[in-house]
């Protein structure tokens, strides 16, 4: 998977902002987890609906920080590393004290090695961020991507369906 080596590698380079910007939301959250994991980085996650949440294997948030202006100062008060997923923060992003306090976290990235991943379907950074951002984007999945994921689908049905077997022939998964 040549993505995620080049995502592991931009994290590893210390680039402060990464912004991804894609329609597949649930494929990208997960490749990004899997690199702090593989990084040995906290990971956490962020939403406006949901607030912060952390670890590897998140399920359910605190609804903490959910004001983008708390969680940038939580951010910012971290001395320890960690890869910071904000999903759909483009409406906050002009905010002339969100700016300044995404520019004082990569500032500091060298000390305190916050990395902050910016994921929409479209995102502008303002001028004064691109300095300090890189954008990663998505490969297409490969055929053999599209079987892992379609059967472990049909394995997460199953389990939700009492061990049922949905009977899907090769064919119908090609």
């Amino acid at each position: 998977m040549n993505e995620l080596n080049d995502l592991i590698t931009l994290i590893k380079s210390r680039t402060p902002i990464i912004v991804v910007e894609t329609e597949d939301e649930v494929r990208a959250n997960e490749l990004i987890r899997y690199a702090s994991q593989h990084l040995k980085q906290n990971f956490y996650k962020w939403s406006v609906a949901d607030g912060l949440a952390m670890g590897n294997n998140i399920q359910q948030t605190d609804r903490g920080y959910q004001e983008p202006i708390e969680l940038l100062r939580y951010i910012w008060g971290l001395k320890y590393p960690g890869v910071f997923l904000l999903l759909d923060f483009h409406p906050f992003i002009n905010d002339p004290k969100n700016i300044r306090m995404i520019k004082e976290i990569a500032l500091r990235t060298d000390q305190s090695q916050q990395i902050i991943v910016f994921l929409s379907v479209k995102f502008e950074l303002p001028g004064e961020l691109n300095t300090f951002a890189a954008h990663f984007e998505l490969e297409l999945p490969t055929r053999e991507i599209i079987e892992k994921i379609i059967c472990s689908q049909v394995k997460n049905w199953s389990i939700q369906n009492g061990g049922q077997n949905p009977n899907l022939t090769n064919d119908e998964i090609h």
